[in-house]
Protein backbone atom coordinates (compact mmCIF):
# COMPACT_ATOMS: atom_id res chain seq x y z
CA UNK A 1 0.00 0.00 0.00
CA UNK A 2 1.32 3.43 -0.95
CA UNK A 3 2.32 5.54 2.09
CA UNK A 4 1.25 9.13 2.59
CA UNK A 5 3.63 12.01 3.33
CA UNK A 6 4.35 12.78 6.99
CA UNK A 7 5.39 16.07 8.56
CA UNK A 8 6.38 16.12 12.21
CA UNK A 9 8.25 18.54 14.46
CA UNK A 10 10.60 17.69 17.34
CA UNK A 11 8.13 19.39 19.70
CA UNK A 12 5.62 16.64 18.89
CA UNK A 13 7.87 13.75 20.01
CA UNK A 14 8.76 13.00 23.62
CA UNK A 15 12.54 12.49 23.97
CA UNK A 16 13.61 9.18 25.48
CA UNK A 17 16.78 7.61 26.79
CA UNK A 18 17.38 4.11 25.39
CA UNK A 19 17.76 1.27 27.89
CA UNK A 20 21.42 0.82 28.75
CA UNK A 21 22.25 4.12 27.10
CA UNK A 22 22.37 7.85 27.54
CA UNK A 23 21.28 11.01 25.85
CA UNK A 24 17.81 12.00 24.73
CA UNK A 25 16.62 10.60 21.39
CA UNK A 26 13.57 11.40 19.28
CA UNK A 27 12.36 9.27 16.37
CA UNK A 28 10.52 11.53 13.96
CA UNK A 29 10.02 8.97 11.19
CA UNK A 30 9.58 5.28 12.03
CA UNK A 31 9.79 2.13 9.94
CA UNK A 32 6.02 1.95 9.43
CA UNK A 33 5.93 5.53 8.14
CA UNK A 34 8.08 4.72 5.10
CA UNK A 35 8.05 2.36 2.15
CA UNK A 36 11.74 1.56 2.59
CA UNK A 37 12.01 0.67 6.30
CA UNK A 38 13.75 3.85 7.45
CA UNK A 39 13.98 5.39 10.93
CA UNK A 40 15.01 9.07 11.12
CA UNK A 41 15.54 11.16 14.22
CA UNK A 42 17.45 13.53 16.44
CA UNK A 43 19.66 12.99 19.49
CA UNK A 44 21.08 15.24 22.19
CA UNK A 45 23.94 14.02 24.39
CA UNK A 46 25.11 16.09 27.35
CA UNK A 47 28.85 16.68 28.01
CA UNK A 48 30.48 13.56 29.45
CA UNK A 49 27.46 11.37 28.61
CA UNK A 50 27.33 8.71 25.89
CA UNK A 51 24.77 6.96 23.70
CA UNK A 52 25.96 3.69 25.23
CA UNK A 53 27.46 0.64 23.57
CA UNK A 54 24.93 -1.07 21.33
CA UNK A 55 24.57 -2.85 18.01
CA UNK A 56 21.79 -3.19 15.49
CA UNK A 57 20.78 -6.55 13.98
CA UNK A 58 22.46 -7.83 10.82
CA UNK A 59 21.36 -5.88 7.76
CA UNK A 60 20.34 -2.83 9.80
CA UNK A 61 22.64 0.03 8.84
CA UNK A 62 22.91 3.22 10.89
CA UNK A 63 24.24 6.69 10.06
CA UNK A 64 24.75 9.45 12.62
CA UNK A 65 25.49 13.00 11.49
CA UNK A 66 26.92 15.53 13.96
CA UNK A 67 25.09 18.84 13.69
CA UNK A 68 26.82 20.53 16.61
CA UNK A 69 29.40 19.64 19.23
CA UNK A 70 32.36 17.31 19.61
CA UNK A 71 32.31 13.61 20.23
CA UNK A 72 34.22 10.37 20.25
CA UNK A 73 32.96 7.66 17.89
CA UNK A 74 33.87 4.11 18.93
CA UNK A 75 33.27 0.81 17.16
CA UNK A 76 34.55 -2.75 17.31
CA UNK A 77 35.70 -4.32 14.05
CA UNK A 78 37.31 -7.76 13.79
CA UNK A 79 37.87 -7.83 17.53
CA UNK A 80 39.63 -4.46 17.63
CA UNK A 81 38.37 -1.29 19.31
CA UNK A 82 38.49 1.72 16.99
CA UNK A 83 38.05 5.35 18.04
CA UNK A 84 37.90 8.65 16.20
CA UNK A 85 37.07 12.18 17.23
CA UNK A 86 34.05 13.59 15.42
CA UNK A 87 32.64 17.11 15.19
CA UNK A 88 30.00 19.14 13.35
CA UNK A 89 29.76 18.10 9.71
CA UNK A 90 30.90 14.50 10.35
CA UNK A 91 28.91 11.38 9.48
CA UNK A 92 29.47 8.05 11.32
CA UNK A 93 28.26 4.88 9.54
CA UNK A 94 27.95 1.45 11.15
CA UNK A 95 26.54 -1.72 9.61
CA UNK A 96 24.40 -4.12 11.60
CA UNK A 97 26.12 -6.46 14.07
CA UNK A 98 28.79 -3.87 14.84
CA UNK A 99 29.09 -2.67 18.43
CA UNK A 100 29.35 1.11 18.53
CA UNK A 101 29.07 4.12 20.81
CA UNK A 102 29.22 7.92 20.63
CA UNK A 103 30.41 9.92 23.65
CA UNK A 104 30.13 13.67 24.03
CA UNK A 105 33.77 14.77 24.36
CA UNK A 106 33.05 18.52 24.36
CA UNK A 107 31.79 21.18 26.73
CA UNK A 108 28.42 21.71 24.99
CA UNK A 109 25.59 19.42 23.97
CA UNK A 110 26.34 17.02 21.12
CA UNK A 111 23.50 17.25 18.57
CA UNK A 112 23.06 14.33 16.19
CA UNK A 113 20.72 13.49 13.34
CA UNK A 114 20.43 9.75 12.75
CA UNK A 115 19.02 7.43 10.13
CA UNK A 116 18.56 3.66 10.48
CA UNK A 117 17.75 1.45 7.51
CA UNK A 118 15.71 -1.61 8.51
CA UNK A 119 14.69 -3.43 5.31
CA UNK A 120 14.26 -6.83 6.97
CA UNK A 121 11.90 -5.35 9.59
CA UNK A 122 9.59 -3.79 7.05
Amino acid sequence: MKKNAKIINLDQIEPRTPSGGGGLWQRLINVGDTEAGIVFGFGRVKPGDARGWHEHPAGEDSISYVVEGEGLAEWKYQGKLNQQNISAGTAFYTPGNMENNITNAGDNDLLIIFCIYRPEKY
